[in-house]
């Protein structure tokens, strides 16, 4: 049975009442008033008191409220923990600047590591200078030579001369450089022989064929005529070279 709801002793504080609420201790408090002594020579004893049992809530009333502390011990208190707030950040510090360090000898050792033995991440690998094709030499083109109008002209007549005929070198100078030929000078006729490619074997050829078609020749009558100074003018190798190839 829980102790009803009124006024009785504080436990805490002698000469105060507090109120019990009939669960737990409240926090009104007040004096307990002093009774009124009789004016009899003996008061009556007062009445004995019986303070109500203890239940669970009563057991768990609150305590009273705390005593503040002093000033000066709170403010101990905080510098107290300021000064380790203080040496908390210096030994963070000290660490981290100790973990920088470290890093930082560790990244040189790689480096001289690294440059040690001759590779590095970064360096890009040289290249084969082996492999690389030789460029192609560029080709430019020969400058045309300039000839004279008379070169050019000469150049010409002797292309028209052996397209109709066969000529050997003296015999096609001596035409282009005659009077009763083209009349070119014989600097501008040798000019344009030397400038016209010609085979003149062949052309020694063409010659005996020709004088073939129109008289009778013996080897050697054929080789004489086309090696005479009078007839063609060829060399005797050419004479040669035409005979045996016309079955001579």
């Amino acid at each position: 049975m829980s102790t009803p709801a009124g006024w009785y002793p504080d436990p805490q504080a002698e000469g105060q009442q507090r109120y019990w609420d009939g669960n737990a201790w409240t926090e009104h408090r007040a004096p307990i008033a002093q009774p009124e002594q009789p004016a009899q020579p003996t008061p009556p004893a007062p009445p004995a008191w019986t303070a109500p049992q203890q239940t669970a809530p009563y057991a768990a009333a609150p305590t009273a409220a705390k005593e503040k502390k002093p000033f000066w011990r709170r403010t101990w208190v905080l510098v107290t923990a300021g000064v380790i707030v203080v040496l908390i950040g210096a030994s963070a510090a000290s660490g981290s600047g100790d973990t920088k360090d470290t890093a930082a000898k560790h990244n040189a050792a790689g480096v001289q590591k690294d440059k040690t033995s001759g590779k590095t991440d970064d360096a890009p690998a040289s290249p084969d200078v082996s492999e690389a094709a030789d460029p192609e030499p560029t080709k430019t083109a020969k400058p045309k030579p300039k000839f004279t109008v008379s070169q050019e002209q000469a150049i010409g007549a002797a292309k028209n001369y052996l397209s109709i005929s066969g000529f050997s070198r003296t015999g096609l100078i001596q035409q282009l450089s005659s009077s009763y030929g083209d009349g070119f000078s014989k600097a501008d006729a040798t000019f344009a022989v030397n400038h016209i490619k010609v085979n003149w074997n062949e052309q020694a050829v063409r010659s005996a064929k020709n004088y073939l078609s129109i008289s009778h020749f013996s080897r050697a009558g054929l080789i004489q005529q086309l090696s005479s100074s009078y007839g063609d003018g060829y060399t005797v190798a050419q004479a040669t070279y035409a005979a045996n190839h016309v079955g001579l």
